[in-house]
């Protein structure tokens, strides 16, 4: 939709809450940052972004997480990406949002994101040709800590994250758990894991 209807969607929309959906690629990012501007992203709940290309992020991102601050949830898939992108602190810090899935993205494993207050956490790691896999893939220790925080986590979906120095010790997922999605491409340690 062009950026130009933005004003009419602000002043119809008063101070309701928003859901942002956008597929895009380097081209588009003048229209995106458009309707990313900081009235649009305070209003914003619901964010969906599908970008083609990590670069595209890497310019976006400071200028709109500070603005994202009353997300409740937010989806990022990055398509086409040479490198996993690292989830902005502000971001990491949203303690609130419900909903949290990912693709090609890295994440800090302690972050305040993965609280108690989470239902639903996709999480897709892109973790072919990466050299130090270490950077991205949680610790045993670190994913045991993810499920003791998210206590109301309904549904869990992994694509590639298998905690690196498996233990005997059981990881206790939550009581709450009604789904739970595992994949991965990595073999021996795929066994290891389960």
């Amino acid at each position: 939709m062009p950026v130009r209807y933005l004003p009419t969607i602000l002043a119809r929309s008063r101070s309701h809450p928003l859901t942002l959906e956008a597929e895009v690629d380097e081209e588009e990012i003048p229209e995106l940052q458009g309707w990313l501007c900081p009235p649009v992203c305070l209003q914003t709940r619901h964010l969906d972004l599908q970008v083609y290309g990590h670069k595209l992020l890497l310019q976006l991102f400071p200028e709109i997480c500070p603005h994202l601050r009353n997300l409740t949830s937010l989806h990022i898939t990055v398509h086409e990406g040479e490198d996993n992108v690292e989830l902005p602190e502000a971001l990491c810090q949203q303690f609130q949002i419900t909903k949290l899935s990912l693709s090609g993205m890295r994440i800090p494993w302690e972050s305040a994101i993965f609280s108690s207050n989470l239902t639903e956490l996709d999480l897709d790691l892109i973790v072919y040709g990466i050299e130090n896999e270490d950077d991205i893939v949680p610790t045993f220790a670190q994913f045991q800590m993810l499920c003791v925080n998210m206590r109301a986590l309904r549904i869990l979906s992994l694509g590639d994250v298998v905690p690196l120095h498996p233990s005997n010790e059981v990881i206790e997922l939550p009581q709450t758990l009604e789904k739970l999605t595992f994949q991965s491409n990595y073999g021996d340690r795929t066994s290891d894991a389960l």
